[in-house]
């Protein structure tokens, strides 16, 4: 029975990350073609229906859920070689890709306002997932994983980690239903709640709020704008990059406050950034934990890397992006070349990375999960999802108010 299983911690060696030698283009292609296409029907409803405010991320991997849960097992086995590179090979492109994104320079620029505030955050996420999983006797595996998906930014943390832990499946279902279920909450409840903690409506310069420069706080003694606040709150409190962004875009619509889009962005992708450092620490916490929970044989003798060589792609894609930000800057070069070259970090970053890689691989992680893994789990893996979320948001707010009236940012 999944419970006892899931409870217990009694699977046997999960899925392996890597693909045979043997398998070839055309049984990667049924499964690929199938993640595609749910990514190109989660961007259109994406557009269509939620008018870009919702990422394709979360609807493809709700629309893979669905398409594996309707198919028939002869056809789930067809796809499933393709679907399982997706969610692995693909998201590992993606990631690496996603580098492109960050510069150096715009880490340190930031790195002032975002860090004080995110990195406790997370370590209180982290620590409250893991305890929490480990008070309702939950599997180690599990544990690790919800306190990624919370703390660092949520499926593809999960995705990142699983494979670094060699997590079974069911636990990295359960953890990204968590994320799905708690994140989306948070994107369409927290802009209110920020709007509302961070901009007081019985003081008539709230009318700021629906000015384009919105950087003067209404509070004589703050030393944040509002804007920044409900920024870093945004950044900090929700799970997943595509989540964040929502939110951060319906704080935006309907507050009409850039300034919080772009703080909540830059927060997100800080976190992003920090997956490099988080990765290996959740490893070895992970094996750390691994003296009171039960593992195969198999997989204590083939105990994964702490230090993936996507995750140093990522960190070497970065590291480009800063190089190429620099020579553009400070070399002799065309108008042209520096337009070509913001184009194409945007175009790997944003349109590669963000979009066509990761989408398909949560395209694929979807399409690759069946609901059955998640019959019998009960209450308590929710519980711990609900927990860490809430212990991020109470976090996230408490250090943005502390770190302001203490003159932080002045």
């Amino acid at each position: 029975m999944l419970c006892r299983t899931f409870l217990r911690g009694s699977l046997s060696r999960p899925f392996s990350t890597s693909q045979p030698n043997h398998v070839k283009v055309r049984s990667l292609a049924p499964g690929l073609a199938a993640s595609f296409a749910i990514l190109g029907a989660a961007s259109a409803v994406s557009t269509s229906v939620f008018a870009s405010a919702l990422s394709p991320v979360p609807i493809a991997v709700a629309c893979g859920v669905v398409a594996a849960a309707l198919i028939s097992p002869q056809s789930g086995a067809v796809l499933k070689p393709g679907a399982k590179f997706a969610s692995t090979t693909l998201l590992r492109a993606g990631i690496v890709c996603v580098g492109a994104k960050l510069s150096l320079a715009e880490i340190a620029a930031n790195a002032a306002v975002c860090l004080p505030v995110v990195v406790p955050t997370m370590a209180v996420a982290i620590g409250t997932a893991v305890l929490g999983a480990r008070v309702l006797g939950l599997h180690r595996d599990f544990a690790v994983l919800m306190a990624a998906g919370t703390g660092i930014c949520g499926v593809t943390a999960i995705s990142t980690v699983g494979p670094v832990i060699g997590a079974a499946e069911q636990y990295v279902a359960v953890a990204v239903a968590n994320v799905i279920v708690f994140g989306l909450l948070g994107m369409l409840l927290y802009p209110l709640l920020a709007h509302t903690a961070f901009f007081p409506s019985n003081d008539p310069n709230n009318e700021r709020t629906n000015s384009p420069d919105s950087r003067v706080d209404p509070s004589p003694s703050s030393t944040l704008s509002a804007g920044t606040k409900a920024g870093l709150f945004l950044g900090v409190s929700i799970h997943d990059s595509s989540q964040v962004l929502g939110a951060a875009m319906s704080f935006r619509d309907v507050y009409n406050n850039e300034e919080a889009f772009n703080v909540a962005a830059i927060t997100k992708l800080t976190r992003n950034l920090l997956l490099v450092a988080a990765v290996p620490l959740l490893a070895i916490l992970h094996r750390r934990m691994g003296g009171t929970a039960t593992t195969s044989a198999q997989s204590a003798a083939k105990m994964p890397p702490l230090f993936p060589s996507f995750v140093l792609g990522f960190l070497g894609m970065a590291a480009l992006r800063s190089l190429g930000d620099y020579l553009t800057a400070h070399s002799n070069v065309s108008a042209d070349a520096c337009t070509a070259w913001n184009t194409t970090h945007k175009f790997v970053g944003d349109t590669v990375g963000s979009k066509l890689l990761l989408g398909t691989a949560m395209a694929g992680l979807g399409l690759g999960t069946s609901l059955s893994v998640l019959a019998g789990v009960g209450w308590r893996p929710f519980a711990v999802g609900g927990f860490a979320a809430a212990s991020a948001a109470c976090t996230g707010y408490l250090m943005i108010q502390l770190l302001d009236k203490c003159g932080w940012g002045r």
